[in-house]
């Protein structure tokens, strides 16, 4: 009896394609593992392929969605840069001239810019802190011993 060929690239990708569709159906780990054997010869598995391979499968299939996300977004992004470095040469020259609507314009492309790139403060967030009363004298009761955070809190609670 030979010894087991090891997987090949092309397969393991195959394979975690698989486990993700089967994953995404709603079969159990072991159900997939069952379906892979089924589908795949033994050489082009890993040596006794379980349920446990296939959680492995799964976390690397779904790193790798991940980060193909984020390539496709950051892609998305130098695109959209693109496009707005093209708009703002086209105006550029009128805005620099005077003209109001071509000025107008350009600051659009520069906010729209900036917000892309996460140059500007983030707008103010009222947040709603939505605590019970019971909470909050829990909170004020356990700063009874830090005057000056007692304190912060309550300005803060008044505040909301």
């Amino acid at each position: 009896m030979g010894a087991q060929k090891p997987e090949s690239k092309i397969d393991t990708k195959r394979r975690r394609k698989l486990v993700l569709e089967l994953r995404k159906e709603g079969l159990l780990y072991r159900e997939i593992a069952e379906r892979i054997r089924e589908q795949f010869r033994p050489s082009e598995l890993p040596k006794s392929y379980d349920a446990s391979y296939v959680g492995q499968d799964l976390r690397r299939a779904l790193q790798n969605v991940e980060s193909d996300l984020q390539v496709e977004a950051q892609e998305m992004l130098r695109m959209e840069l693109r496009r707005l470095n093209e708009l703002q040469r086209a105006m550029w020259t009128k805005a620099m001239q005077g003209e109001g609507e071509a000025v107008d314009r350009v600051l659009k492309v520069m906010k729209r810019r900036a917000n892309y790139l996460g140059l500007d403060e983030p707008d103010e967030l009222d947040v709603d802190m939505g605590a019970d009363p019971e909470t909050i004298e829990a909170l004020m009761d356990a700063l009874q011993s830090y005057p000056e955070a007692r304190q912060a809190a309550a300005e803060a609670l008044d505040n909301n």
